[in-house]
């Protein structure tokens, strides 16, 4: 990943774009005037980093998307193990219920 640009007194557009990363990698298409992207990177509904990658004339390549990734890797490594976590959780937890009497109450 690139270093952030250096502040102009101007804020260049950063435009917000999400990516799953249990999808194939394809090159985000931007406004030329678009210097930066902001990538939500999740798997599945799991929010997993906030990444920053730097747009040239247009386009973010798959490339710089990849060596992006390269560098959220702990994330990665952390997301995955903390989904495993929760699917164990879940499969072990016993079905409950919640009863809320509500006999001789005021509405």
């Amino acid at each position: 990943m690139t270093a952030q640009p250096a502040s102009s007194g101007r804020c260049p557009p950063i435009v917000v774009y999400e990516y799953d990363i249990n999808q194939a990698l394809v090159p985000i298409r931007v406004a030329a005037e678009v210097t930066w992207v902001r990538v939500l990177l999740h798997a599945g509904s799991i929010p997993i980093a906030w990444m920053m990658i730097e747009a040239r004339e247009g386009t973010v390549t798959r490339e710089a998307i990849a060596l992006a990734l390269t560098d959220t890797a702990p994330a990665l490594a952390r997301s995955a193990v903390q989904a495993r976590q929760a699917a164990a959780e879940t499969e072990r937890m016993p079905p409950v219920s919640v009863v809320i009497c509500t006999r001789d109450r005021p509405d």
